[in-house]
């Protein structure tokens, strides 16, 4: 059986993008060259650890983030392999992987943390940066776009009309967000195209910034950014899948959504 073209094939059905799709096939191809005359479907973890020391003695002028997405590819080729049943075992185990530089990635906001957040609202404002920021996972300049008729109540969503690389997104509301979002248009009386946010990016950061400095929190403070990346971890967690999860933050590459995610030292069985 051709495993490589059956797995691009699942890879085009579930509808990832063709650039990750070309990624995730490359990668796939530079292990089953390694593997030679070895049968695919009959190699045991530690053969696995064997090929993650290979592509660091072989790939080392790629940076350590490269390396790892070569085994989260990997991983997810025995995930697509045992969810058929071609093989009984998965051969990752838990596999370390050596960390990443972590100024090139932020932290999860720990959810208790989040609720905290949420506990601490004093304004209008600092509720709908929770719901937009965390809630919906939206980037800083897409809460500044986000205009009143962009909240579809018949269909429990919210666009995004134009995100990052101009791509249109649907959001999925929580009921709770979706009822105190209907109560503040209607207190309101805001007409369609009101902006959520008539203030400038600055001072959403201050905004955020005065949250944590109430709760007591000691520098360095959290981005704005920290809550997409937040509710990213929390949302796969929970048990969504890397695929859910790249839709809901609009990401063109599994790569980035991997990279928001994935923790940096281990990959584990779903």
């Amino acid at each position: 059986m051709d495993y490589l073209n059956t797995y691009q094939q699942y890879l085009i059905t579930i509808g990832l993008q063709e650039t990750t799709i070309r990624n995730k096939i490359k990668h796939l191809s530079y292990y089953l060259d390694y593997l030679k005359e070895k049968h695919v479907l009959v190699i045991t973890s530690l053969e696995i650890k064997r090929y993650y020391d290979y592509i660091f003695q072989h790939k080392s002028h790629c940076k350590v983030i490269t390396k790892n997405y070569y085994m989260a590819t990997l991983k997810h080729f025995y995930d697509w392999l045992l969810e058929l049943r071609y093989i009984d075992y998965h051969p990752f185990g838990n596999l370390r992987l050596v960390a990443t530089d972590e100024k090139s990635k932020r932290i999860p906001i720990a959810e208790t943390k989040v609720k905290s957040l949420y506990k601490s609202i004093e304004t209008p404002s600092e509720k709908l940066l929770l719901i937009f920021g965390y809630g919906c996972g939206l980037r800083a300049k897409e809460m500044l776009v986000l205009q009143t008729v962009d909240i579809k109540f018949d269909k429990g969503v919210l666009i995004v009309k134009h995100g990052k690389n101009n791509q249109r997104r649907a959001i999925p509301l929580q009921p709770n967000h979706q009822q105190y979002l209907r109560s503040y248009i209607l207190q309101n009386g805001l007409s369609k195209y009101h902006h959520f946010f008539e203030v400038t990016h600055t001072t959403l950061l201050r905004y955020f910034k005065e949250m944590q400095k109430r709760l007591g929190w000691l520098p360095p403070y959290f981005s704005l950014h920290h809550l997409r990346h937040s509710i990213a971890s929390h949302l796969v967690d929970r048990g969504l899948t890397l695929e859910l999860v790249q839709q809901f933050l609009g990401h063109s590459s599994l790569q980035t959504t991997e990279h928001y995610v994935t923790p940096s030292n281990t990959i584990e069985l779903c």
